[in-house]
């Protein structure tokens, strides 16, 4: 059986003014970002399935850097097996144009994605 598969594409337009940092967690997003700016995405995820995301990136004339990624789990009371959490990848926009950012939500021994975003 396969899994129903869900898309974020996020489609990113660097450009060159006034640079803030700026969190996004919406699905589909067009964003828009300075040129230096430091930007984060967030995604739900949980860790305790296997399941984690992985990102893919297509640059189409501009250029997004990795700037660092962390997992922060829910408040949960002791004890409790199987919390989730939140993927928190962090980038910071290196050259003015278009980059778009696929993420995959998979076991890392598994070779098809149950969530694309």
């Amino acid at each position: 059986m396969k899994a129903k598969i869900f898309s974020i594409n996020l489609f990113l337009i660097i450009s060159v003014c006034y640079a803030q940092d700026k969190n996004y967690t919406v699905p589909d997003t067009a964003i828009s970002v300075s040129q230096g700016e430091l930007f984060t995405i967030s995604l739900d995820a949980n860790h305790s399935t296997g399941y984690s995301w992985a990102m893919g990136m297509n640059p189409e004339d501009g250029e997004v850097l990795i700037n660092g990624y962390r997992f922060i789990t829910d408040d949960v009371p002791p004890g409790v097996i199987g919390a989730g959490g939140t993927e928190v990848w962090s980038f910071r926009a290196k050259k003015k144009g278009n980059v778009t950012l696929n993420f995959y939500y998979m076991r890392p021994w598994e070779n098809e994605a149950v969530r694309t975003e």
